[in-house]
This record gives C-alpha cells, sequence and structure tokens, in this order.
C-alpha cells in the first residue's frame, strides 16, 4: 500500500495503545483532527480498547476502499 501511495501516515499502537497513537498523528498539524469511528472493533468497555497496548499498526489512506480490498486479500 505504501507503495501504491495509498498510505498518508502510519503509527504503531504498542506503547501507549490506541489512544496515543491516534493523538499523536494528529500532532503533526496545528489545525488537523480526526473523526474516529470504533464500532468495528465490537468491543463493550471503550477505555479497554484505547489503552490496550497490543502489538498493531494505524494507517491513514487516501482511498479507504482500496485500501480495504488491499487487506482482504
Amino acid at each position: 500500500m505504501i507503495k501504491s501511495n495509498l498510505v498518508e501516515a502510519g503509527h504503531d499502537i504498542s506503547a501507549g495503545g490506541l489512544i496515543t497513537g491516534l493523538l499523536e498523528m494528529c500532532f503533526a498539524d496545528v489545525n488537523l483532527g480526526a473523526d474516529i469511528d470504533l464500532t468495528c472493533l465490537n468491543e463493550q468497555d471503550i477505555v479497554k480498547a484505547l489503552f490496550s497496548e497490543n502489538s498493531g499498526v494505524l494507517l491513514q489512506v487516501n482511498d479507504i476502499d482500496k485500501a480495504d480490498g488491499i487487506l482482504r486479500r
């Protein structure tokens, strides 16, 4: 996806959890924010979802449908 220019930014979530990664990605610009929908995680405890330090990567992509297709394959 990087070579296809689909990825705009990325961040790990292993140190500080999902919330830290999301916040750090927003620090790149003073006029940047995020609209985040976590319902796909199917987690009842949002604090657990945001602060869990499992291995993972956040990707900001410029074409969600294309990226989704690649990840599903």
